[in-house]
Formats: C-alpha cells, sequence, structure tokens
C-alpha cells in the first residue's frame, strides 16, 4: 500500500495549526499588534490549507507588511512559511520562489530567538524536503532538528521528526530503518499518552491524539505492505474507535485501509461498504481531494476485478480527476497507470498505450525505479500484445535496465549499510575505550570531590544542628515565659475582681440591716457564704466546669433578687447539647457582666423587669447570652454621671473581665470576643441591652 501522498498532508496540517507563541523580544513590541497578527495569521492559514490560494497570498503579503513594521521576527518566519506553501500549492508551482520564502522563514527564526519557532521550521524543511524526494538531505537535515527538539524537550516536534524519517526509508526501500522509526514513535508515546486526556479539547490533548492516529495508521499501513491485513485491519478497527463520529468525515483513510484490508481478505461486501463510505463521508475541501481520489481508485479498481468494469471505469476516471484537482504529481501518476491497467485487463490496448505515453512524457527525471519499471513493463505488454515488436523491445530493454540498475542500488545501498554498520560498531568500540578511561578518571576526580565534601558538608550539618537546637531552646523558653506571665498576669486580674466582688455583697448584706430586714438578710447571708466559700476554693483557678460558673450566677442572681426585694424576674437556662460538668470555661467570666444588667438596666427601671441568661453551643464555641429589658446604656450612663456622694463607685468589673478577656486570646483560648448590643422600639426608645459572650476553647 503506498502511504507516503496520504501521510504528508496530515504531518503539514499539524505542524500547519500547532503555532509558535512570539519570543520575550517580540512581546515588549505591544499586545494589541500582537494579538492583530496572530488574528490574521490564523485567518491565512484556514485559506492556504483549504486551497483558496489567492485570497491567501492577499493576506500573506499583509501580514509580511505588518510583521516587518514590527519587526516581529517569530509572526514574519510564519508569514513567510504560509508565501512558501502558496508557491508549492498553487497550480504552477514555482520551486525557485519556494526555496526563497523557506530561506527567509528559517533566518527570521532564527533571529527571533525563539527556540520552539525555530523547530517548527526546521521540521517544516524536513517534511518539505521529503515531499520534494530528497530523502537523505531530509535525513541528514533531521540531526539539527531532533537536537532542538530534545532541548526542548518538545515530544510532538520528535514524533513528528521520527514519523517522516519512517517515510524517507520507507521510500527508500529500508524497511528495518523505517520499522525502527515507527517503534521509537511508539515508544515516545507511550511515555508521554498519560499526559493527556483522551475526550479532553485543550490543545495538548488535541495534538497528542492526532499524534497517536497518524501512529495508529502508520502502523496499518506497514503491515498491510507486508502482506499482513488481519493486524492491519486491527489497527485501523482501532483507530475508527478513537475518532469522534464528527471527526470521521476529516479521517477518510480509515475507510481506505479497512475497504483494502477486507479486500486482501475476499470479504467482498465489507470491502464495499468501507471504500463507499470513504467517497460518501468524506470532507469535499481541497485538502481532502487527495484522498478521495485514493478512495475513488481503490474502489475502482475493486469493481472491476469482480466484473462491474463499467462503474470501475468511471470511478478510475473520477481518482484521476480529483488526483489532478490536488496538484500531487506521485498521485497523478499512480492514477494513470491503474487506469491504463484497467485498459490493459481489457485489452483496449490503444486507450491504455495513450496514457501510459503520457505518463512517461511526463515522468521527472528523479522519478523512482520501481515506478519507472512498472511503467515500461506495462509499455512492453501492450506492444507486445498489439504485435509492435520493435517497441515492444525497447521497452523491455529498458525495463531490464533499470531492474538492473534497482538491483545495483539495492547491493550498493546494501554494501555501504554493512559498511556503516562496520564502521559504527569499530568507532562504538573507541568510543567504550575512551569511555572506559574517562570513567576511571572521572571516579578518581569523583572520589576526591566526595572526601571534600564530606567534610565540608559534616560541618555545615554540625553548624546548622547547633544553631537549630540553640534557636528552638530559646523558642521554648520564650514560649514558657509567655506563659507564665500571661498566667500570674490572669491571677492578678481574678484577685482584683474578688474583693469587688466580696464589696458588693458585703454592701448588699449591710443594707438590709439598716433596713431592720433581718430574715432576708439572713438568707442573704446564708447563700453569700456559699458563695464565697466557692469563690474561694477557684482562687488560683483559670477555668472551672461550665457547671459551677452556672451555679455561681445563679447564686449571685438570687442574692441581687433578695437584696432587691425580688423587683425584677430571671431565667437562666442551658441548652441540653451541653455538657456542662465536661466543658471547661473562664472562671467569674459572666457575673461582671450581670452584675452590670442589674445595677445598670433593670434597678431604675419602673414597672416590668426581666433578666434572662442562657447558655448554648454555638459551632465550635459556648456562647452566653445576657439579655434585659433595662433602660440601655445610654441612659443608665446619664444616671450614674449625675450621681454624687457615698453610693456613687466607680465600677470596675466590666472592665477586669475585658482586660481577661484579652488575656484569654493570648494563647489560652483558640478565641474569645464579647459584643454588646442596645435594642430600640419603633419609636427608638431604648427597650434594653443584649450582651453576648463567646469562647472557643483549645
Amino acid at each position: 500500500m503506498k502511504i507516503s501522498f496520504r501521510i504528508i498532508p496530515w504531518i503539514l496540517c499539524l505542524l500547519l495549526f500547532i503555532g509558535c507563541h512570539p519570543s520575550g523580544k517580540d512581546k515588549k513590541k505591544g499586545g494589541i499588534a500582537i494579538k492583530q497578527l496572530d488574528s490574521l495569521y490564523i485567518r491565512t492559514n484556514e485559506l492556504i490549507t483549504t486551497g483558496k490560494f489567492e485570497q491567501g497570498i492577499v493576506l500573506v503579503r499583509e501580514g509580511i507588511g505588518d510583521a516587518a513594521a514590527e519587526k516581529n521576527d517569530s509572526m514574519l518566519s510564519r508569514f513567510y512559511w504560509m508565501a512558501n506553501l502558496y508557491f508549492r500549492y498553487k497550480s504552477s508551482p514555482q520551486k525557485d520562489s519556494q526555496q526563497y520564502y523557506k530561506v527567509l522563514a528559517d533566518k527570521h527564526a532564527q533571529l527571533s530567538g525563539n527556540k520552539k519557532l525555530q523547530s517548527y521550521i526546521l521540521n517544516n524543511l524536513v517534511e518539505s524536503l521529503y515531499s520534494s524526494k530528497q530523502y537523505d538531505s531530509a535525513i541528514n537535515l533531521s540531526t539539527p532538528a531532533f537536537l532542538l527538539a530534545n532541548e526542548l524537550k518538545d515530544s510532538i516536534a520528535l514524533l513528528d521528526l521520527y514519523q517522516l524519517l519512517r517515510l524517507c526509508y520507507h521510500e527508500k526501500g529500508n524497511p528495518e530503518m523505517e520499522f525502527q522509526y515507527l517503534s521509537r514513535s511508539m515508544d515516545i508515546y507511550s511515555v508521554i499518552k498519560n499526559r493527556f486526556n483522551p475526550e479532553g479539547d485543550d490543545k495538548e490533548s488535541k495534538k497528542i491524539r492526532f499524534q497517536f492516529m497518524v501512529l495508529l495508521y502508520s502502523m496499518a499501513s506497514y503491515q498491510y505492505d507486508h502482506n499482513d491485513f488481519v493486524k492491519s485491519l486491527a489497527y485501523y478497527n482501532e483507530l475508527e474507535a478513537m475518532v469522534p463520529e464528527r471527526r470521521k468525515p476529516h479521517n477518510p483513510l480509515i475507510y481506505t485501509g479497512k475497504g483494502n484490508c477486507y479486500a486482501k481478505l475476499g470479504r467482498l461486501d465489507s470491502a464495499y461498504k468501507y471504500l463507499r463510505l470513504a467517497l460518501e463521508r468524506t470532507d469535499t475541501g481541497w485538502v481532502f481531494r487527495r484522498h478521495r481520489s485514493f478512495a475513488a481508485r481503490s474502489y475502482g479498481i475493486l469493481l472491476a476485478a469482480n466484473g462491474n468494469r463499467k462503474q470501475g471505469e468511471q470511478y478510475l476516471q473520477q481518482s484521476l480527476r480529483l488526483a489532478h484537482e490536488s496538484k500531487l504529481t506521485n498521485l497523478v501518476t499512480e492514477s494513470q497507470l491503474a487506469l491504463a491497467d484497467f485498459f490493459i485487463d481489457g485489452r483496449q490496448w490503444q486507450a491504455a498505450n495513450g496514457i501510459l505515453l503520457a505518463v512517461a512524457k511526463g515522468l521527472p527525471p528523479a522519478t523512482a525505479l520501481e515506478l519507472k519499471i512498472k511503467l515500461y513493463g506495462s509499455l512492453y505488454r501492450v506492444y507486445k500484445e498489439s504485435g509492435r515488436y520493435p517497441e515492444a523491445l525497447h521497452y523491455y530493454t529498458l525495463v531490464k535496465d533499470h531492474q538492473d540498475s534497482l538491483n545495483t542500488v539495492k547491493a550498493m545501498r546494501t554494501m555501504a549499510e554493512t559498511d556503516a554498520k562496520y564502521q559504527t560498531g569499530k568507532k562504538n568500540q573507541q568510543i567504550i575505550l575512551l569511555q572506559k578511561n574517562n570513567r576511571i578518571q572521572e571516579l578518581q576526580l569523583t572520589e576526591a570531590r566526595r572526601l571534600r565534601l564530606f567534610y565540608i558538608s559534616g560541618t555545615l550539618l554540625l553548624m546548622t544542628l547547633f544553631g537549630l537546637v540553640y534557636y528552638y531552646r530559646r523558642k521554648l523558653q520564650r514560649r514558657e515565659l509567655e506563659r507564665v506571665k500571661n498566667e500570674l498576669e490572669l491571677k492578678a486580674l481574678r484577685t482584683q475582681m474578688k474583693p469587688h466582688f466580696i464589696f458588693n455583697c458585703l454592701n448588699a448584706i449591710q443594707d438590709l440591716i439598716v433596713t431592720k430586714d433581718y430574715l432576708l438578710s439572713s438568707q442573704y447571708l446564708s447563700k453569700f457564704s456559699r458563695l464565697l466559700r466557692m469563690v474561694l476554693d477557684m482562687a488560683d483557678k483559670n477555668f472551672i466546669t461550665l457547671q459551677k460558673e452556672i451555679e455561681i450566677c445563679r447564686l449571685y442572681v438570687a442574692l441581687e433578687a433578695l437584696r432587691l426585694k425580688n423587683t425584677f424576674d430571671y431565667s437562666i437556662t442551658v441548652d441540653e447539647k451541653l455538657d456542662v460538668d465536661a466543658i471547661l470555661f473562664p472562671t467569674l467570666l459572666v457575673q461582671p457582666y450581670i452584675e452590670n444588667a442589674i445595677w445598670h438596666g433593670l434597678s431604675n427601671k419602673k414597672g416590668e423587669k426581666r433578666l434572662l441568661v442562657h447558655f448554648e453551643e454555638a459551632g465550635d464555641s459556648i456562647r452566653c447570652t445576657i439579655s434585659d429589658n433595662g433602660i440601655g446604656r445610654i441612659a443608665a450612663g446619664q444616671i450614674k454621671a449625675a450621681k454624687i456622694g457615698a453610693e456613687h463607685f466607680e465600677s470596675k468589673g466590666t472592665i477586669l473581665a475585658e482586660q481577661r478577656m484579652a488575656m484569654l486570646r493570648e494563647g489560652l483560648v483558640k478565641d474569645a470576643f464579647v459584643r454588646i448590643e442596645d435594642r430600640y422600639d419603633d419609636n427608638n426608645i431604648a427597650t434594653g441591652t443584649t450582651v453576648i459572650i463567646e469562647i472557643v476553647p483549645l
């Protein structure tokens, strides 16, 4: 199966659409200009690759002018490459113009300093040399291309090069090297295949998926050429399963390949089916005409071989027409030879002779010997069957001469390859010997460096360890000092709060005795003694259980209610979810706020008075809400400012509680805060105050 004319467009399309970003030097020219050039390049690429050459060359010239004005070498290189493609694929290819623009594209790629672009141009030059049948030149140029792709670690570029070299060795008739490069391609793909999502639409996934499709097709073609049609069909089936349904019109070689495999295996119904699919479903764009030509030729040959010569001739003629439209010389020649074979099989000697002479007349000097042998062999048969023996003898002589030349070339190639293998083996032995000597010297130097490095590293390691130990010891000392400082400050604050609390309680008892309410004062004194005992028990504790804190609050509120002759209602409630015996809570944190609510909010109010205290769990925190329906903070402040005499004392409770809250936040709890909210009715009259205390334990 001939594969060169089918695989080239795929590789070319990949190289055309991969695109390279401008270098850092070019980016300084302005983001807007670069975006405009990129957009222009994309439109140009679409026109050139879809066969709209005259429209495309207009944009190419515009792009060259704009990129030159911007001094953007990266974009200049890309537009010069588009100009090369124009002169390569237009109706009358101009090789001098192609070469001129190739040189310019390569020159500006080098000036840009953009190695990715340089790699892109080098790969394209290798492909161009392959397409023009300069296989040895393509192989030679692949060396710097490989070096650059390896430097960039560009697996996609390496796959492109391996595919091109495989095709070069295929055309040179060297199946060993062809399979070697095909195997290398599969090795690279097996390394990078896990980097992409097979169903992904990102640029990287599409490129790698495309490369794998090319590899599968190459393996299928290789197996077909070596008559292993079952394996070839298996690769085509895998390829068909991988291509999305919407992309199959752009991959007609799947259907053509499967059709040819089925034909070789004698499964004619399947062969007809897939060859028809190749003709019916292939995209009608210019790029795909070559594929439609190949499909039409295969279908025509199959029809003619199975007795339907009329339809077979129609498809062979269609194949020739599409080949001419694609402007690919090899494709035209192969289509002409297929049609000539059709006429020979039908003993239509004159028609076959006309086609074969036309092929011979237009045959380039660099045509492969195999193709010349096939052409001259067909002419020999035509003239022999027509009774024109002198002409038959002439072409028979040409066949023998070219066959001898081909055998000589193959023999010389074999000798050259054998000699090259010998010289390579000899050089490899010398290299191995030199490498061993160098290795010995390197080991000696490495040992000396290693010993020196060991001493230096050991010294540095000991110094580092000493520094780390010293640093962490100092850090632990600072933490311990900080902890002790916090505890001492917290104790100092508590010792300030306890006298303040006891002083307030004794004042209350004094008031009851003065008013001669001895029963009430006795009850008060009993509860006060119990409360005092609890406070003294907690003298050296930063935290107590939440149950004890709640009990203190209840005793304190009961004392204040007795003192004020039960003039206010109160309620202290606890959420059932709280495990009050297990939760630790800062000692005497809530009492000062309850005291403020009673003495500053409720005591100065007339009418119904209520105090509500509620403990609950709020996420990771313990929340205490103290709510009263007193006169509010503003009115309380005004009353306090107006007071004079013995009963006016500065209330320190809440100030000390706030200081304790700040101390708690310095490592004793995760977080602690108090929020105080004033409540108002619709007439903006104060209806009370709400205090919310939240503690997040460690």
